[in-house]
């Protein structure tokens, strides 16, 4: 996965669109900053993936069950 920047407009909607080079995301955070001059304007880096990886399955063989 590559690294991108999302906006933050305080007072607005959750970011949703990802910039993949920094500038485009400067560039959209001073338009923002012009639309909206009380707001704050941020810009947010990606810096890591959350995933979900599951265990590996272990079989037992039917003599060792405890039961």
């Amino acid at each position: 996965m590559r690294k991108f920047w999302m906006i933050f407009l305080e007072g607005g909607n959750s970011p949703k669109f990802q910039h993949g080079e920094l500038a485009s995301a400067q560039n959209e955070a001073a338009r923002l900053k012009r639309l909206y001059p009380n707001n704050k304007v941020f810009i947010l880096e990606a810096i890591s993936l959350a995933q979900i990886v599951q265990p590996p399955i272990q079989h037992t063989p039917i003599d060792d069950l405890p039961f």
